[in-house]
C-alpha cells in the first residue's frame, strides 16, 4: 500500500511539472495574444504609472504589443486598427489581476493559463460532488467529466487563451453548490464575483435573487450577493474615478466595431432570404429570455415554501438563455454550458443505469462531436458559435423530460407501496 502511495505521488508530481513546463512553453509563445493581455497591461500602467486602466496608452500600447506597430488613425486600415480594444473590463478586474500585473508577462501568463486549468478542475470536481438530480461514486463521474471537459471546444479556447469565461464558470458552479448545500452567505458572496464579466450572469443572477424571495436564507443570499456587488463597484472607484463613463466608452467602441451578437441573432442572420432588423432581433432574444425565465421560474416558484437548495435548479437553464439570446456569443464564453452539458449526461447515466446499459457509448459520441466540431470553429468561425449552445439546449431540455417522468414514475411507485396496491417486496430498494 505504501509503495502504490509513493509511486501514485510521483506519477503526479511528474504530470503536473509536465503540465506546468507545456502552459509555460505555450504561454511564452502566445505572448499578447491572449485574454489576459490587456488587462495586464492596463493594471501595470495603473499600478506603476497611476495612470486610469481606461488611458488612450493602455490601448495604444495593446495594439503596438500584438501587431508590432502603433495603431493608424487614417487610411483604409483604420477600421481594423480600432478593433485593438483597451482594458474594456470593469475596473474591479483590476484587483483581480494586480498580484500578476507586477510580474513578468511569460509568468502572469502562465499563472493565468494554470489558474484556468484549476478552475476548469474544480468545476467538474463540484459539479460531480453535487450531480442533480442522479447519484452514485462522484470519483467514477468526475474521470468522465473531466476527459468530456477539457476535450470540449469551448473549455479548450479558454484553457489555450486563458478567458475569463472558465473563471465564470467556476464561481457558477460553487453558487450552485453551496446553495445545495444550504450556505447562501458564501453562494451570495460567489455570485457577486461572477460580475467580473458581467454580460455572462446577466440573467443568472437576477433570476437566483427572484427565485430565493421568501425561502428560509434568502435575506443572507441577497446580503452576500448585493454587498459584494456594492463593495465591487466602489472598488472601481479606487482604480478609475471616472470609470462610470469611461467603460461606457470602451464598451460602446466594443460594440460598434466587433458587432457582438447572440445565437438568436446569429440563426436569424443565417436565416435564407430574410431580412431581420434590430428591432426583430431583439424582440426575438427578449422573447426567448422570457420564454427560458418563466419556464424555469415556474416550478421553483411554485414550491415557494421549499428550502433554499432548490434554486440551485435556475443555474442551468439560466445559463441556457443567456448563451442563446445574450452577446456576445463567442466559443469560449459557451464554456458555462457545461453546467447544463453535465446534469444532461448525469440524467442519461442514471437512465442507463437503471436499465442496466452501459453509460461509456453516450461519452464516446460527446467526444465524437467534440472532434467534429472543433475543425468547424476554424473553417467556419462564426456560423459554429451556434452549434454547441443548440446541442445541449436540446440535450438539457431533452432529459428534463426524462427526470421527469423518472420521478413522476418513482412517486407513483412510492405511493401505491405506500397505500398498499403494491407489495413492498416488489419495490425493495423503495421500501429500504
Amino acid at each position: 500500500m505504501v509503495v502504490e502511495r509513493l509511486v501514485a505521488a510521483i506519477l503526479l508530481a511528474a504530470a503536473l511539472a509536465l503540465d506546468i513546463w507545456g502552459t509555460w512553453q505555450l504561454g511564452h509563445r502566445l505572448g499578447a495574444q491572449t485574454d489576459l493581455f490587456p488587462r495586464w497591461y492596463g493594471t501595470r500602467v495603473w499600478l506603476l504609472e497611476q495612470r486610469s486602466v481606461y488611458d488612450p496608452a493602455v490601448k495604444a500600447g495593446v495594439f503596438a504589443a500584438m501587431h508590432g506597430r502603433p495603431p493608424r488613425r487614417d487610411g483604409p486600415a483604420s477600421e481594423l486598427d480600432d478593433f485593438a480594444f483597451g482594458f474594456t473590463y470593469p475596473p474591479y478586474v483590476a484587483l483581480l489581476i494586480a498580484p500578476l500585473a507586477v510580474l513578468p508577462l511569460p509568468v502572469a501568463t502562465t499563472l493565468w493559463l494554470l489558474i484556468g486549468q484549476a478552475s476548469l478542475l474544480a468545476a467538474c470536481r463540484l459539479l460531480t460532488w453535487f450531480p442533480v438530480p442522479t447519484s452514485g461514486p462522484a470519483a467514477r463521474h468526475f474521470r468522465w467529466l473531466v476527459l468530456v471537459a477539457v476535450l470540449w471546444p469551448p473549455a479548450l479556447a479558454n484553457l489555450i487563451f486563458g478567458q475569463f469565461a472558465v473563471l465564470v464558470l467556476f464561481l457558477l458552479v460553487a453558487v450552485r453548490s453551496l446553495l445545495l448545500r444550504a450556505r447562501p452567505l458564501l453562494a451570495g458572496v460567489c455570485l457577486a464575483a461572477t460580475i467580473v464579466k458581467p454580460q455572462l450572469v446577466v440573467l443568472v443572477l437576477p433570476l437566483l435573487l427572484v427565485a430565493a424571495w421568501g425561502r428560509p436564507g434568502w435575506r443572507r443570499l441577497w446580503l452576500g450577493c448585493l454587498g459584494g456587488v456594492a463593495l465591487l463597484l466602489v472598488a472601481g472607484f479606487a482604480v478609475a474615478p471616472d470609470w462610470v463613463t469611461a467603460w461606457g466608452q470602451e464598451t460602446a467602441t466594443y460594440a460598434r466595431v466587433a458587432a457582438p451578437v447572440s445565437t438568436v441573432g446569429l440563426l436569424l442572420r443565417l436565416a435564407p432570404a430574410t431580412d431581420w432588423t434590430w428591432l426583430g432581433t431583439l424582440l426575438m432574444q427578449a422573447g426567448v429570455v422570457a420564454a427560458v425565465g418563466w419556464l424555469a421560474l415556474r416550478p421553483v416558484r411554485q414550491r415557494s415554501g421549499g428550502a433554499l437548495p432548490e434554486v440551485a435548479d435556475l443555474v442551468a437553464p439560466a445559463i441556457i438563455a443567456t448563451s442563446l439570446a445574450i452577446p456576445p456569443l463567442y466559443e469560449w464564453n459557451s464554456v458555462l454550458l457545461l453546467v447544463p452539458l453535465a446534469e444532461a449526461l448525469f440524467t442519461i447515466r442514471q437512465r442507463l443505469a437503471s436499465a442496466q446499459r452501459p453509460f461509456w457509448p453516450v461519452i464516446v459520441v460527446v467526444l465524437l462531436l467534440s472532434g467534429v466540431t472543433a475543425p468547424l470553429a476554424l473553417a467556419y468561425p462564426n456560423q459554429s458559435r451556434v452549434v454547441w449552445p443548440l446541442l445541449v439546449t436540446a440535450a438539457w431540455l431533452g432529459t428534463r423530460r426524462l427526470a421527469a417522468r423518472s420521478s413522476g414514475s418513482a412517486n407513483r411507485l412510492e405511493s401505491a407501496v405506500t397505500n398498499k396496491e403494491i407489495p413492498c417486496e416488489r419495490s425493495v430498494s423503495r421500501c429500504r
